[in-house]
């Protein structure tokens, strides 16, 4: 909806979201990778400080990224195309879609 926030990237993972594909990094929210989600101590280590610093991003930028990325008719588009190849018994390599 156009709110600043902490991306989660788990670095070397397969079928992982990555999130500074839609995050950019201090202008929509910030990006934080880490490389184990067990290691706790990495995660908030990294995290708290970004946390501490989301006042900063400008919630214009946000939900210009939104309207911009996620509004109600292309997500409709996406989820179309994407029940298409389900039915059509397409494979994914990667969830990218064309609009």
């Amino acid at each position: 909806m156009g709110t600043p926030v902490v991306g989660m990237n788990r670095i070397n993972q397969d079928c992982s979201i990555v999130t500074d594909e839609i995050i950019e990094h201090g202008k929509h929210g910030f990006v934080l990778n880490y490389h184990d989600s067990n290691n706790l101590e990495e995660i908030i280590e990294t995290g708290v400080p970004l946390i501490n610093r989301i006042h900063t991003i400008n919630p214009a930028d946000c939900r210009e990224q939104f309207e911009k990325r996620f509004t109600a008719s292309l997500m409709a588009k996406r989820y179309e195309w994407f029940f298409n190849q389900i039915k059509d018994g397409s494979r994914f390599e990667s969830l990218e879609v064309p609009f």
